[in-house]
């Protein structure tokens, strides 16, 4: 896998990968776009992320970027405490560490906002 294509190569009609929790609508959209980016470069990773996402993960933006976060309401979540999710954490997302860390770093970037502004249309192009 190559990071600095994962991070910056424009990934043309890339596969819609939708999130499997839209109803989760704090961070949907950028699921969906964390998700379509890592199936073009690692399908593996993309369906642990999946599975990790119908289990109730979050995406949260902090001052550094993205980071992966449970939530332990039953309502939204598989994981009743931290323990529980540190099992699972361990074993399916640590062996795709650098895989999801540099697609969380892509994520909220320049080149990801350029690349989703373009894909949604909302680019003004001012012409002389």
């Amino acid at each position: 896998m190559n990071r600095a294509a994962l991070q910056t190569e424009r990934v043309g009609d890339s596969k819609i990968v939708p999130d499997p929790r839209p109803e989760l609508k704090y961070d949907s959209a950028e699921w969906t776009r964390l998700l379509a980016r890592v199936e073009a470069f690692d399908p593996m990773c993309a369906g642990v992320l999946h599975g990790f996402r119908c289990g109730g993960l979050r995406l949260h933006r902090g001052g550094k970027g993205y980071t992966l976060r449970p939530e332990f309401d039953p309502a939204t979540s598989i994981w009743a405490d931290e323990s529980a999710y540190k099992a699972d954490r361990d074993a399916w997302l640590v062996p795709h560490t650098e895989v999801i860390i540099t697609a969380l770093r892509w994520l909220g970037s320049p080149v990801e906002a350029a690349e989703h502004a373009v894909a949604t249309g909302n680019v003004t192009v001012i012409v002389e």
